[in-house]
């Protein structure tokens, strides 16, 4: 596996990514919550039941939220901000979990 680069001029550097930044690589914007909906209707969206990641009707609680977080170059759950969505199985799998984050791309 290959790695991506970005060269960053010294004199351009913006520093790290704030709250609110929108990242215009990777299409979030840093530390800023929001839900993740179905595209199969019913008002249906993520949530965190445990280390389980479901489908349920949208209660705007705090297990429907998630960030980016631009350190790690993750999706963070804010009910449990020490772990991250991960596809199952080292990427090979069409299932999401939550585990703890360790920021590595398959």
């Amino acid at each position: 596996m290959s790695q991506r680069w970005t060269i960053v001029y010294v004199d351009e550097d913006k520093g790290a990514p704030k709250k609110g930044d929108y990242m215009q690589d990777v299409g979030f914007y840093a530390l800023r919550p929001f839900y993740i909906e179905s595209q199969a209707g019913g008002n249906r969206f993520l949530s965190l039941m445990g280390s389980n990641v479901v489908i349920n009707s949208q209660t705007g609680e705090v297990n429907q939220k998630f960030v980016f977080d631009p350190s790690t170059m993750t999706i963070k759950t804010q009910a449990q901000s020490n772990r991250s969505l991960n596809v199952a199985n080292n990427g090979r799998s069409t299932n999401l979990e939550v585990n703890g984050t360790n920021g590595q791309w398959w």
